[in-house]
C-alpha cells in the first residue's frame, strides 16, 4: 500500500491558522530482512507453551536469555528496516500474554503504542565527507528514543518540532509507522507542514548568522596545535580577522555570501572561545563500553563557559574537539534549532554542530567542514 496522508483539524488556533496534523501510514508487507527475529518469535512462543504445560524450573531462565537476545535483534532490525520490524513484532494480545507468563522479563518485550515529544534531527558526516546518515531522536524529558521511520520522513522536519509517533518500541528504539505533527500547520501552497514555534524566527537561514565557536581539549585527547582560536576566526571571517593568513582567503562568510547571493553571512560579532579543558573524554557509556557521548560534551561545554558568554546572543554553536576514539565522524549537527538552557542565561534557542579538529588541518578543509555542519540550511 502506498503512503497515505490524512489531514486533521486541531481544535485550537495558533497565529491565526488552524493547526493540522498529518498522519503517515507505513506501507504494508514485510521485507526479507528480519528472519532471525521471526525465528526468535517461534522460540519464545514455544517456551511460553512449555511454561504453561510443565513446571520445569529452567524455563524462566531460558526465556530470559531468549527474550534478551530477541530484543537486541529487534532493535537492530528497527534501525535497518523499520517497516519489517513493525510487521514482524508480536501482536499486542500476544505480548500481554507473554508478560503474564514471564513477568520478570516484561521489560524485554516490545511495546505497541504511541509516544510524543520533541524531535532532534541530526546529520552525521563520515570522516572523509563522502557519506552521511540521518539520526532522529524523540526527546521526552530525561527519556530519549531513537526513531526510525517506516516510510518517508515528514516533509521539512526540523529539530525542535513536536511529534507524536505510533508504532513499535523495543527498549529505546522505535519503528514509527505513524507520525503526527503536533506544532505545525498545513501549507496549502506546498502541501507540506511547517513549524510555527519561536525557534524558526530565531534561527533564520538568511541574514547575519551569530556563531559561537568553542575549542575543547579533553583529558587524554588534545587539539592539533594548528587549530587555535585565531585559526578559527580566519575560518569564519577570513584574513582580515585572523593573524593566521591563507591564500586564497577562503572563509565561511565569503562562501555563504556567494552561495546565497548576499542573503546570508557570518555575523562579524561571532565569538571564538578557548581552548577550554573538560574533565571527561566523553567516549564511554555507563557500562564502560565505547560510546560517543556528544550530548554530555555539549552540556559540559555550556556549563564551562556559562560565565564568559551570553548564549542568547547566538543561534549557532560550533564545538571543535579532538577525536576521542569514539566519535569517529568528521562532524555532526542539528537540522534546525532546538531549545537549550544554561544556568546563567536560562533558555536559549540554537543549532549545535560538533566537529573533529583532525579533519580541519587547513583553512580550506576547515571551511569545507564548517559549511557542511553549520551551514544555514541546517
Amino acid at each position: 500500500m502506498a503512503f497515505r496522508s490524512i489531514t486533521r483539524t486541531a481544535p485550537a488556533l495558533l497565529a491565526g491558522a488552524l493547526l493540522a496534523a498529518t498522519l503517515y501510514a507505513a506501507p504494508a508487507g514485510v521485507a526479507p530482512a528480519g528472519e532471525d527475529v521471526r525465528a526468535m518469535n517461534g522460540d519464545v512462543l514455544r517456551l511460553q507453551s512449555e511454561a504453561r504445560r510443565t513446571k520445569a524450573t529452567d524455563v524462566g531462565t531460558r526465556a530470559a536469555k531468549s527474550l534478551a537476545k530477541r530484543q537486541m535483534a529487534l532493535q537492530k532490525l528497527i534501525d535497518r528496516d523499520p517497516a519489517a520490524a513493525a510487521a514482524i513484532a508480536l501482536p499486542g494480545k500476544v505480548l500481554a500474554q507473554l508478560g503474564q507468563t514471564f513477568p520478570a522479563q516484561k521489560a524485554t518485550l516490545e511495546q505497541r503504542g504511541s509516544w510524543d515529544g520533541e524531535v532532534e534531527y541530526l546529520i552525521e558526516d563520515d570522516a572523509k565527507l563522502q557519506s552521511h546518515r540521518k539520526i532522529f531522536r524523540l526527546l521526552r524529558g530525561a527519556d530519549s528514543l531513537e526513531l526510525s521511520f517506516a516510510g518517508r520522513e515528514p516533509p521539512r522536519l526540523r529539530s525542535g518540532q513536536r511529534l507524536r509517533v505510533g508504532g513499535v518500541r523495543a527498549a529505546r528504539s522505535v519503528a514509527a509507522t505513524e507520525v503526527e505533527m503536533l506544532d505545525g500547520f498545513l501549507d496549502a501552497g506546498s502541501g507540506s507542514t511547517q513549524s510555527l514555534d519561536a525557534s524558526a524566527a530565531q534561527c533564520s537561514t538568511t541574514g547575519a548568522q551569530p556563531i559561537l565557536t568553542v575549542l575543547v581539549n579533553l583529558p587524554d585527547y588534545k587539539l592539533p596545535t594548528a587549530v587555535t582560536a585565531d585559526f578559527m576566526r580566519g575560518v569564519l571571517l577570513g584574513n582580515a580577522s585572523s593573524g593566521v593568513k591563507s591564500t586564497p582567503d577562503w572563509n565561511l562568510d565569503d562562501f555563504w555570501r556567494q552561495s546565497s547571493d548576499g542573503r546570508t553571512w557570518v555575523d562579524p560579532n561571532s565569538t571564538v572561545v578557548g581552548p577550554i579543558q573538560l574533565a571527561s573524554n566523553f567516549n564511554t557509556n555507563g557500562s564502560g563500553g565505547t560510546y560517543c557521548d556528544n550530548y554530555a560534551l555539549r552540556d559540559a561545554v555550556i556549563a564551562a563557559i556559562d560565565g564568559q558568554v551570553d548564549f542568547r546572543n547566538y543561534s549557532r554553536i560550533q564545538i571543535v574537539m579532538p577525536g576521542n576514539g569514539a566519535c569517529t565522524w568528521a562532524g555532526t549537527a542539528n537540522v534546525g534549532c532546538r531549545s537549550l538552557s544554561s544556568a546563567g542565561d536560562g533558555p536559549f534557542t540554537a543549532s549545535v554542530a560538533w566537529q573533529r579538529a583532525e579533519t580541519m588541518a587547513t583553512r580550506g578543509s576547515a571551511v569545507r567542514l564548517s559549511s557542511h555542519e553549520i551551514g544555514p540550511t541546517i
